[in-house]
């Protein structure tokens, strides 16, 4: 992944002056931005067991983005039933206050 005002080695440019420090303070909240949001994917994936969690994959590959036409209804069900054990609400809550806590939003 390639950040805004990073060079193909992921190094900011300009260090020294305003704007580089700008900009790396941004790529390193990014990077914070990121971190945490796959710690909170995490999270919520351990409330699968191991090979629910296979299963789940295993339907949202067979589905190929088109679950109403490659799945039966019975693997849709499976899949709510799985996905709803993720507790997505509180997913989405969880994120929101990550962002809404963010360092850069401005006040």
């Amino acid at each position: 992944m390639r950040l805004e005002g990073a060079n193909p080695a992921g190094h900011v440019s300009g260090r020294g002056t305003r704007r580089g420090r700008t900009l790396g303070a941004m790529f390193w909240l990014k990077v914070l931005a990121v971190a945490q949001i796959a710690l909170l994917i995490k999270r919520h994936l351990s409330m699968l067991e191991g090979d629910e969690r296979r299963r789940l994959a295993s339907l949202v590959a067979k589905s190929k983005a088109r679950p109403t036409k490659n799945l039966t209804a019975n693997e849709r069900e499976e899949m709510l039933r799985l996905v709803r054990k993720l507790e997505p609400g509180q997913f989405g809550r969880d994120a929101v206050g990550h962002a809404m806590r963010a360092p850069w939003r401005r006040r």
